[in-house]
């Protein structure tokens, strides 16, 4: 097995058939992973990183993938540089890319490779395992054994399996979440015709894309937070990059982008994906004007009776994130592992320290004291 660290994006896209190839049969297998993705990160929000690809080649077939880049750490991340997935947080779901029944053979191999990359930087973040990956022990046992340290973070990510019987699949919201749907779609279908619509041309939905930022921004800014989708040019630009590289019509369809039309005007949108059998729930937004009618909470029902009644989906995905509003559709949920590692130097104790818990136990403390705004650089949470 020859292992190759691949640092331009031009090798990565004479591998793209390998690539595609491989990320099919492996347990890693997210729409995060492909170079769809990745190709849109890398030329919008990621023109600061360094492509680290660790590849693994066997008698000149491509084994094994782990994509990884060189960072700078923000302000809020105490600076420094850092190895970790490419795209980072703005993925929901991360992992290595194996063939299926091979991780304990090739993993090794990559995250040796991985870890002679880390020596010179001495900090890396491994963002958003899943629960169920083959990966995660394996990535645990080898970074303890080659004498780093490492911190967890735990996070859900809660998710609907869409059983095609209706009935017996809304017996398992419970009485007051039934009726407040029931209520407000009421509410909302005197005021006019309520209709979901779900753009399958690309341009169409790049022509809609300015009222979803607006509408975004809006409502955070009236909860008193700073909206990145509403605000900052380069995520706008990473989701326009997404609609032309991931494609929104057949045989590609992946960007799902929908809105709730009262008459013929949206109140309430939503840009999300659709890959294999799961649809992946990303970015709400609704009108401000209308909340008490909760557009959201319609749309979203909107969207789970089309998927039952017209597509193939098997998961209904709320992604990362426990706001309490995902519990109300779903029970079901599986965590998500941040590893945090370094090596063993006060500075990488604090830094493991203030990613892991110290950040979050600042802004609580912060939260809690009358009248003090909550200083910039704590930033939100996720």
């Amino acid at each position: 097995m020859n292992l190759i660290i691949l640092d331009n994006w031009s090798d990565l896209q004479a591998l793209r058939p390998a690539w595609l190839r491989l990320l099919a049969g492996s347990p890693g297998d997210s729409l995060f992973a492909t170079p769809e993705w990745i190709e849109s990160w890398v030329g919008t929000l990621g023109k600061q990183e360094l492509i680290r690809f660790v590849a693994a080649f066997e008698d000149g077939d491509l084994a094994g993938l782990m994509p990884l880049g060189i960072a700078r750490g923000n302000w809020r991340e105490l600076g420094g540089r850092r190895l970790e997935f490419i795209s980072g947080r703005r993925a929901d779901y991360h992992d290595a890319i194996v063939s299926r029944e091979r991780e304990k053979e090739i993993i090794p191999r990559l995250m040796e490779e991985a870890l002679r990359l880390l020596g010179p930087i001495g900090f890396m973040v491994l963002h958003h395992l899943p629960e169920d990956s083959a990966n995660l022990p394996i990535f645990r046992e080898m970074v303890a054994g080659r004498g780093f340290k490492y911190n967890e973070v735990v996070s859900t990510a809660p998710y609907l399996l869409l059983d095609r019987s209706l009935p017996n699949f809304k017996s398992i919201w419970h009485k007051s979440h039934r009726d407040d749907l029931r209520r407000q779609r009421n509410h909302l279908e005197k005021m006019g015709a309520l209709s979901l619509h779900i753009c399958h041309d690309p341009q169409q939905v790049l022509e809609r894309l300015p009222g979803f930022f607006e509408t975004h921004r809006r409502l955070w800014l009236v909860r008193g937070k700073r909206s990145r989708v509403g605000n900052d040019p380069h995520t706008q630009a990473f989701l326009r990059r997404l609609v032309t590289t991931l494609g929104c019509t057949e045989p590609q369809k992946r960007v799902h982008f929908s809105t709730l039309n009262l008459d013929d005007g949206p109140i309430s949108y939503h840009f999300g994906f659709v890959y294999r059998d799961r649809f992946l729930y990303y970015v709400p937004t609704h009108r401000i004007e209308l909340e008490k009618y909760s557009p959201g909470k319609v749309h979203l029902h909107y969207l789970i009776e089309h998927g039952l009644a017209h597509e193939s989906w098997q998961v209904f995905d709320f992604m990362m994130g426990a706001e309490s509003y995902k519990y109300q559709w779903t029970r079901t949920e599986r965590k998500i592992y941040d590893l945090v590692v370094s090596k063993r130097s006060l500075l990488g104790a604090v830094r493991r320290w203030w990613l892991t818990s110290g950040k979050d136990r600042a802004r609580d403390f912060l939260d809690k004291m009358p009248r003090f705004r909550l200083p910039r650089f704590l930033g939100e949470r996720r």
